[in-house]
């Protein structure tokens, strides 16, 4: 704007009051309000309340020692610069119980090491009860965190969000799993995400969750049904989910045995529905390929949007087919992520 406005100042030096002059300033003052306009829009981001997210506070002296005996990624990693990490519990078969991301909470507020666990809201009791199942004679606290909330915020341009919480009790921090997917926000229950963010627009949980689908992000139960589902093929290692180099954690061996074989056949991927009109499909139906074999099956989906668990060489340049709740065939089409690493290698698994 302000290159705009001194072009017109030394036109109006050398022009005066002629017809040029007064046409060429306005251009500029137009051209220069409208950039303004396009910056300020651009740097608006959609907040979105993640009502189906819930928080649990593990504390104590102990704490950072459950949570490294029980997760698979590194808990010492957790420092003041780095806050948050995204890592899993599982059974001792190497399936997912619960996907969470784990914030390191500053001292100050907790005066001990201090950790919240996000999880899916239908299993924050089964976690809570999980992790006093393994504390056993640990000096932890173990307890739902209902003092604050879970929020996703993103733009097309950025994810980045750096607010002054300076003698805030609010976290913010880039999503973990994915460069440039969201920033993640802990709203205490005492501030206000309109105080905090004057640049906020508030939306839907649903544009999070279409978000996340248009980019192939799994989380919670919907999408890795607690059980029946494994971590490298939910993409884990690809989210930063996972250390191979830390201690045991129960559940490990099939995980790093999985990974060192170097096969995953099966991953969960962005899928496209063709469809012009809403359709309602449910969740686990089966998927084949325009070539009558066996793919995978649909997780979820919102809209034409939506990720399934498929074989990556079957589902490939391939049309893949589902059942709507109606025994219709519906279309869909499956993408590779283009935050995947090593697409060539997936494509012969």
């Amino acid at each position: 704007m302000r290159r705009h406005l001194q072009t017109s100042v030394r036109m109006l030096s050398l022009l005066n009051n002629s017809q040029l002059f007064q046409k060429s300033f306005f251009m500029n003052l137009l051209r220069a309000v409208q950039t303004s306009g396009i910056s300020q829009k651009a740097d608006l981001f959609s907040c979105a309340k993640l009502n189906g997210r819930s928080l649990v506070r593990v504390s104590g002296r102990d704490a950072k020692d459950l949570l490294q005996g029980l997760t698979t990624n590194d808990i010492e990693l957790l420092t003041d610069e780095h806050r948050a990490l995204y890592t899993m519990f599982l059974n001792n078969q190497g399936r997912i119980l619960y996907d969470v991301i784990c914030y390191w909470h500053d001292p100050g507020y907790c005066d001990k090491d201090c950790y919240i666990l996000e999880c899916d809201t239908e299993t924050s009791k089964s976690l809570e009860k999980h992790l006093k199942m393994y504390r056993l004679r640990k000096k932890v606290d173990i307890a739902l965190y209902d003092e604050a909330e879970t929020w996703a915020m993103y733009n097309s341009k950025t994810t980045e969000v750096k607010p002054d919480l300076v003698d805030k009790k609010s976290i913010v921090v880039l999503d973990p799993r994915i460069s440039g997917f969201a920033s993640r926000l802990l709203l205490h229950q005492s501030e206000n995400i309109s105080e905090l963010f004057t640049n906020c627009n508030i939306v839907d949980e649903s544009d999070y969750r279409r978000r996340r689908y248009l980019w192939g992000v799994s989380e919670g139960v919907t999408d890795m049904p607690v059980g029946d589902s494994f971590p490298l093929e939910s993409n884990l290692a690809f989210m930063n989910g996972v250390s191979f180099s830390k201690g045991c954690y129960l559940g490990q061996e099939l995980t790093a045995r999985t990974h060192y074989t170097g096969v995953i056949r099966k991953r969960l991927m962005p899928v496209d529905i063709a469809s012009s009109t809403s359709i309602l499909i449910d969740n686990g139906v089966s998927v084949k390929n325009e070539d009558g074999k066996n793919t995978g099956k649909l997780r979820s989906h919102i809209g034409n949007n939506g990720l399934a668990l498929l074989r990556v060489s079957l589902s490939q340049n391939k049309k893949l087919i589902v059942n709507d709740k109606e025994g219709n065939d519906i279309e869909m089409t499956a993408r590779i992520p283009e935050w995947w690493p090593n697409k060539e290698n997936l494509l012969i698994q």
